[in-house]
């Protein structure tokens, strides 16, 4: 910025500059080289740091398309593994489900819809499912859910869960099945009642007779009266003698159907033993009421019974107060001795000083 014909200015600035030593020259021209304007441009950046760009590039490409091909990898894994689970369910009574928590969303597998084959009923097993899940811990072992079937039946299933929880341990999804146990349970129902039931009567037998007698007892209170009825066929061993066992076995069965159609459905009724029956008759409202009732049965098997003159005797005892069950048979079995006793066709009230 100075003119060099400028002799003068260009004088002082020399003896100037040569009052400045040395040092003090190097600090100035270090000051005024650090304000010196650099322009950075992407050639010089590349100049200078090149290598180390393109190393890092590489390193964080390889990181994301080897992320995406595990990703790929896994999904693929997973498809896999559903389509075979989708399929096991297909030739299986397997019904496979998934709950996802936070969008409360619960998807089915296209099993559901080969035995609920209407939306009415896809809807209501997709009901009755999400509310197991609000009202239960979702972590299930061998529950057992029962879901309305489209033909009116009630289908029985095991329900088997698994949480598929996030990163900070919070249930996202449910994977779960239903396995179709409704065949099982009702085999398993069948044998108990079996097991319950007098085969040839069709009554309770003695075992469930038993157990049904005692739990009414516990049950009862002081202020109600039951009444306990043990019946015996009168002369049967000659039925069975002159007539052969498949007659007698007619007459105990006619009986016991004769016994169904005189006593209420809540009286128990049961066979405890070859030809003996028994009747136990809750809250009974009066003596007179159960006289006639016994009145009644002893009519029917008299007269229903053909080409054979037929009888069954009867002791009854009263219950007031709760009492054991051997205790009140015995009391029932005095009765009854005392009816045979007196002839055929008799029934007999127990009382406690004529025991």
């Amino acid at each position: 910025g100075v003119l060099s014909d400028d002799e003068v200015l260009l004088s002082i600035i020399n003896k100037s500059l040569s009052l400045i030593d040395a040092k003090q020259m190097h600090t100035l021209i270090l000051d005024v080289a650090s304000h010196i304007d650099r322009k950075i441009t992407l050639d010089a950046v590349f100049d200078n740091y090149g290598t180390e760009i393109l190393i890092t590039a590489l390193i964080v490409l390889s990181i994301l398309l080897f992320s995406v091909f595990s990703n790929i990898r896994v999904s693929n894994k997973l498809r896999e593994q559903n389509r075979k689970y989708e399929v096991l369910s297909q030739i299986s009574n397997e019904y496979l489900y998934e709950y996802f928590v936070k969008e409360k969303h619960l998807k089915l597998y296209d099993k559901f819809n080969e035995l609920f084959n209407t939306q009415e009923s896809i809807e209501e097993v997709v009901t009755i499912l999400k509310n197991s899940f609000s009202n239960h811990n979702n972590d299930w072992l061998d529950n057992i859910i029962r879901l309305p079937l489209p033909d009116g039946k009630v289908g029985i299933f095991k329900v088997i869960n698994t949480n598929i929880y996030d990163v900070k341990g919070r249930t996202e999804c449910i994977i779960g099945k239903l396995i179709d146990v409704s065949a099982e349970v009702a085999e398993k129902e069948e044998l108990l009642i079996k097991s319950q039931i007098d085969e040839l009567t069709g009554l309770n037998n003695a075992a469930t007779t038993k157990e049904l007698i005692i739990e009414r007892i516990e049950l009862k209170q002081d202020h109600v009266t039951d009444a306990f009825i043990l019946i015996d066929c009168d002369n049967f061993k000659e039925i069975n003698d002159t007539h052969g066992h498949l007659v007698g076995n007619q007459v105990l069965e006619h009986i016991a159907m004769m016994m169904k159609q005189t006593y209420r459905k809540t009286d128990i009724l049961g066979r405890v033993g070859g030809d003996e029956f028994c009747i136990y008759m809750k809250e009974i409202p009066s003596v007179t009421f159960v006289q006639k009732k016994s009145q009644k049965l002893s009519d029917l098997i008299r007269t229903t019974i053909d080409k054979m003159s037929f009888s069954i005797s009867m002791g009854i005892v009263l219950i007031c107060k709760k009492e054991p069950y051997e205790v009140i048979f015995k009391k029932a079995d005095t009765a009854l001795y005392q009816a045979k006793s007196k002839g055929k066709a008799q029934s007999i009230i127990y009382c406690e000083h004529e025991k």
